[in-house]
């Protein structure tokens, strides 16, 4: 069954997938057209597809009442439940409002408000869940049907929305930006390819051009400078620079913002405080030996999980000369969890913590963003790597102290 049709089909997937009827649906702040307390229940029974002066007219059609009072609820809190129960939630709930947007969309070919429902739905994540299967973790089903029902329909309102003079452009931008991101993301959160440059940037720049007010090309730069910076150091500078005479004001600072991190990279690194155990660091006090700092935060699960590793390099290492020096990117009044962490972890280098989450001086210095984030320095202080894999590290930490006799 595509669930995608009604909202009335929508709704029979919110009660038969969660087996508990208006008790549950209540329990788990679901909503579902017709089945829930401020949802006008006429919406259900709005004919689907009416044309201009066919059913209700576009000032009367109640749907577009409901469509607001569904928008509100949409990330409604479900306090009690399961992490899979949340997310089934979420879903089906949008799910109804794909169903709705779509209906008032084809239903009211001339009504600008149209294209805000669609908008809402492509902003958010879909993903046509119809419950889980037990295991552990639980394994999702999806209704693949709807999927590609949905898939169908996007390509649908990608045609109309380039050609219709009330589209909004940011709704234009995310459809143009989607196809942009179909081309890079799948390298920036992997490995990128060796022809990166030619094949990833032409793109970006492109919706630059399109959209110079929109941000979507600053967020596909984004990214793609930490995957450049980790993968083809060598190759930043160049990037940077074609960056700066973009057409997007926020590319071109971004490009400026990268130009002093560059500059940054390139002396020798330069940290001097008191960690919050106290003990007093300053790396230049530290020259002969490798440096690596770790940008981490409390809140940060992929960081914590990260840290067994980064000890064992620092038991394997440390007395042939490697110095670990970790940096909390946590906020202000949060120096107790802190030092609980590194207490657990029984992390030995020492830690900074300014209070000021990703404002850390350090921070803004090396232009850190996503966490963790890793620098290491060589001996002289000069960057040898930024956020290497664990094999790189490992390969790096050999090349420059695998020689050195312990101390």
């Amino acid at each position: 069954m595509a669930y995608l049709d009604t909202g009335k089909r929508c709704a029979a997937i919110v009660v038969s997938s969660l087996r508990g009827g208006r008790a549950l649906l209540a329990g788990l702040g679901l909503w579902a057209v017709g089945l829930a307390p401020g949802l006008d229940a006429g919406a259900a029974d709005s004919p689907a597809t009416a044309g201009p002066g066919e059913g209700v007219s576009t000032a009367e059609d109640p749907r577009w009442r409901a469509m607001e009072q569904a928008a509100a609820v949409l990330e409604s809190p479900t306090p009690g439940a399961t992490r899979e129960e949340r997310e089934l939630g979420r879903d089906l709930r949008l799910q109804a409002f794909a169903a709705m947007a779509w209906d008032l969309y084809v239903a009211h070919p001339q009504d600008s408000r149209r294209w805000g429902a669609l908008e809402t739905v492509l902003r958010s994540r879909l993903l046509f869940l119809t419950g889980y299967e037990p295991g552990t973790p639980p394994k999702a089903r999806i209704d693949e049907v709807a999927r590609r029902t949905w898939d169908e329909r996007v390509r649908a309102i990608e045609e109309a929305a380039a050609t219709a003079s009330d589209a909004p452009a940011s709704l234009r931008e995310l459809l143009a930006g989607r196809k942009v991101s179909a081309l890079v993301l799948p390298f920036t959160n992997t490995t990128l390819p060796a022809d990166w440059e030619a094949r990833l940037v032409p793109p970006i720049e492109h919706l630059a051009g399109q959209f110079p007010e929109g941000s979507g090309a600053f967020v596909y730069f984004s990214r793609l400078v930490h995957a450049v910076e980790s993968q083809f150091p060598a190759d930043l500078p160049r990037l940077v620079q074609r960056m700066s005479t973009s057409p997007s004001a926020r590319v071109r600072e971004l490009a400026d913002r990268r130009q002093r991190v560059l500059e940054a990279l390139a002396e020798p690194v330069d940290l001097r405080f008191t960690a919050v155990d106290g003990r007093r660091v300053d790396t230049q006090q530290w020259r002969g030996r490798v440096i690596l700092v770790d940008f981490w935060a409390t809140w940060c699960v992929p960081c914590i999980q990260a840290m067994p590793h980064l000890r064992e390099l620092h038991e394997r290492y440390h007395g042939r000369g490697l110095e670990i020096i970790g940096v909390s990117l946590d906020r202000a009044g949060l120096a107790a969890a802190v030092e609980k962490v590194v207490r657990e972890q029984a992390l030995p280098w020492p830690q900074l913590y300014e209070g000021r989450a990703h404002e850390t001086e350090c921070a803004v210095r090396y232009g850190v963003q996503p966490i963790p984030h890793v620098l290491l320095f060589g001996k002289d202080g000069r960057i040898v790597a930024v956020n290497p894999s664990r094999r790189d590290l490992e390969a790096h930490l050999e090349r420059l102290l695998g020689d050195a006799p312990k101390s």
